[in-house]
């Protein structure tokens, strides 16, 4: 960057409550594009880290250690950098237009973001460079502008093929039906690059339309030298076609707990321009559609159990609690709506009351409405008519314990049959007029849909505590007696265990004044 030029103030919002100004000296030049860290492995007894530092131009490797038992800041050095340039005329044009292995980087201004590979391949570890290419490229021409590349860890950089006609690095599928074959090759810019950390012969890249997946083969030539291939594929699975701006791969593996092992979460993310941010299962190869509700804002029903302690609610505003889902929203507000709302209308209006000790809220309107948010995790929609909402009650003693009864296998057998039962046993009670619904629109996984029920409290006394909960069930994913499991050979009797053992089910506990 060159010497300051100007004075900035930067205002930045929060979805919460308040905003931030920022004031300070600017800028001019390139600045930094992406900055990855690497944990290579280190024999000599001190712990080691690498920074991989991507500009327009180049990229550096950075060195930090200290001593294994130590707790201070890290000795860094420079360990390389490489200047991004084009083939100089002769040899390295011949391999560069042939799309063999090369010495040098062809992508000044274009690269995008760099990946981490494997730390402990070669001297500076193995990494992925993505670009948005050539833009002069066209299919059929000699140069060999690819969009993903890699580093080999010591000197040579490999196109991939992802971009490029190189059956010798990369390969892609026919599109089926196509006359004559064709491939479905992505020639898109490449935006970004992840390595899976399971699984490092995985690289996932970002393009502009759309999210690709190839799969790395290392093998020998005849002189004893690694040579590195892969198989690519398009990995749609219900993603919108639309630019993938960055992706990252989230992972925790809960503890095990007494009878019940811990069950690994792997993600991939994608943030997509102006379509929000999509996940895919990485760690269960076969899904299947899941309708749910919320426990809490980050929950999306990964875990089930679902806990409610713990790393998994790190960055909660609040500790969560089993009776406070945020997609059980009263409304106080007396307005007449002609449709449900909104995803965005509910989060603008939250819960209505004030936080309660007992119970998760309290208020004194006696004839609230209650919106409950359906989501459906799935690359189909779920069609309207197949999707039931319920919303039940029951008095919330002092010790805040709820217990079930005979609820459940009577909302399974109400379930198969299509029709609410008649009656409710052991004190629950349909909330309000009518005990289940459905939406008014298919539920997608962009977009829930609220149900709203009418309620009347008119007979209940100031100072009478409830429990709303509300159970959801779609043809395509209906409740059964599995949602009761909190371990093998132990199920679910009471309302708070139920709401984290099911996705199904969520609740919220009023006060009234």
């Amino acid at each position: 960057p060159l010497a300051p030029t100007a004075a900035f103030s930067d205002t930045t919002g929060s979805t919460d409550c308040c905003g931030s100004t920022h004031v300070g000296a600017g800028a001019l030049g390139t600045g930094i594009l992406a900055v990855k860290f690497a944990v290579p492995i280190d024999a000599g007894g001190s712990t080691r880290l690498r920074i991989l530092v991507l500009y327009e131009s180049g990229l550096v490797w950075l060195a930090g250690t200290r001593p294994a038992s130590g707790t201070g800041a890290f000795t860094w050095t420079k360990e390389s950098a490489q200047t991004f340039h084009g083939p100089a005329a002769g040899t390295e044009t011949t391999e560069f237009n042939r799309g063999d292995p090369v010495k040098f980087l062809h992508a000044a201004k274009q690269v995008s973001d760099v990946a981490v590979h494997d730390p402990d391949r070669g001297t500076l570890g193995s990494c992925y460079v993505s670009t948005v290419g050539d833009p002069n490229f066209a299919a059929g021409t000699p140069t060999q502008q690819d969009t993903l590349w890699f580093f080999d860890g010591v000197d040579t950089w490999w196109p991939t093929g992802l971009r490029t006609d190189n059956a010798a690095r990369g390969t892609w599928p026919n599109i089926p039906g196509s006359a004559p074959p064709r491939t479905s090759r992505v020639t898109a810019p490449a935006l970004g690059v992840v390595v899976d950390p399971a699984d490092r012969n995985k690289v996932y890249v970002a393009t502009s339309v759309g999210v690709v997946r190839g799969t790395l083969t290392i093998g020998v030539d005849v002189s004893g030298q690694p040579t590195y291939s892969w198989a690519w594929e398009q990995l749609m699975n219900g993603l919108p076609e639309a630019a993938v701006q960055d992706l990252s791969i989230h992972r925790f593996t809960p503890p095990n707990e007494p009878g019940r092992p811990g069950v690994p979460v792997r993600l991939l993310r994608a943030a997509l321009q102006s379509r929000g941010v999509w996940e895919l299962d990485l760690a269960n190869v076969v899904s299947a559609p899941r309708t749910y509700l919320r426990l809490y804002n980050t929950d999306s029903r990964r875990r089930v159990p679902t806990p409610i302690s713990g790393p998994t609610v790190d960055g909660e505003p609040h500790p969560p609690r089993w009776d406070a889902s945020p997609d059980i929203v009263i409304d106080t507000t007396g307005t007449t709506r002609t449709n449900a709302p909104t995803e965005v209308e509910l989060w603008a209006l939250r819960t209505a009351g004030n936080p309660g000790t007992v119970a998760s809220v309290s208020f004194n309107e006696r004839h609230p409405v209650v919106h409950v948010l359906v989501h459906h995790r799935w690359s189909e929609p779920e069609p309207k008519a197949g999707v039931r909402v319920l919303l039940m009650r029951k008095d919330l003693p002092a010790n805040g314990v709820v217990p079930l009864g005979a609820l459940w296998p009577a909302l399974i057998t109400a379930s198969g049959a299509g029709s609410p039962p008649g009656t409710l046993p052991d004190g629950w009670r349909q909330a309000g007029g009518i005990l289940w619904k459905k939406p008014d629109s298919d539920v997608e996984t962009r977009m829930p849909r609220a149900v709203s029920f009418e309620l009347d409290l008119s007979a209940e006394t100031s100072g009478t505590t409830l429990l709303l909960m509300a159970v959801v069930m779609s043809a395509s994913n209906q409740i059964t007696a599995a949602d009761l499991l909190l371990s093998p050979g132990v199920n679910a009797t009471t309302a708070d265990q139920l709401v984290t053992a099911s996705p199904h089910v969520a609740a919220r506990s009023i006060h009234l004044q």
